[in-house]
């Protein structure tokens, strides 16, 4: 019985774990274009989290390989306002096509469901490609030479592109799972209990 109980709660971790790997994002393709503005925000609205979660990992299609930019996650404030929640940054994206980027755990941004992908720009112009049509990347300008701060907001604005960036996330388990689990376990240890009497 002992083996069953250890079975049952190692297939229940394995399936939490194995279930809870998720992506978001457009494909990671050569859509030919890349901005040629610089110290601009970026925020996709379609690009939406389904579930809390962790962002392990971001992926882009690099169209330009020397230019500093950050991948973000913002939240909605109200109507067309969002409030940046967590920002990655990179120094350039050090070589051109699909391109992966791990976080190391420290830096790994928090999501809630809800929160959308944005990106920001900074001095040397865009990295990731887009196409125009069939989008809902929004963005606005930002005058400053920095990216936003956590907490800072922005008011976009319209625009129709689709753009080569993905979100690779561990959806965090809500905790009634986690309690239904723990439940059956106790429950099992109970039964063996009385089969033991």
């Amino acid at each position: 019985m002992k083996k069953a109980v250890l079975v049952l709660i190692l297939a229940a971790v394995s399936f939490l774990q194995t279930a809870s790997a998720s992506i978001i994002g457009n494909s990671i393709i050569n859509r030919s274009s890349v901005d040629s503005a610089s110290y601009i925000n970026f925020i996709d609205t379609s690009l939406v989290f389904a579930t809390d979660g962790i962002i392990e990992s971001w992926d882009i299609y690099a169209g330009r390989a020397s230019s500093e930019f950050a991948l973000q996650v913002y939240r909605n404030q109200s109507g067309n306002t969002y409030e940046l929640i967590g920002s990655n940054y990179f120094s350039s994206a050090g070589g051109l096509g699909a391109l992966n980027f791990s976080i190391a755990a420290p830096n790994q941004i928090s999501v809630q469901a809800g929160d959308v992908i944005g990106w920001w720009y900074g001095g040397g112009q865009g990295v990731i490609d887009f196409s125009f049509g069939g989008g809902n990347g929004s963005w606005q300008y930002d005058s400053d030479t920095t990216p936003l701060a956590i907490g800072e907001t922005i008011t976009i604005n319209s625009s129709n592109r689709v753009y080569s960036v993905a979100a690779n996330y561990k959806a965090v388990p809500e905790p009634s799972a986690l309690a239904l689990i723990g439940l059956g376990i106790i429950g099992l240890g109970f039964s063996r209990r009385k089969m033991k009497k």
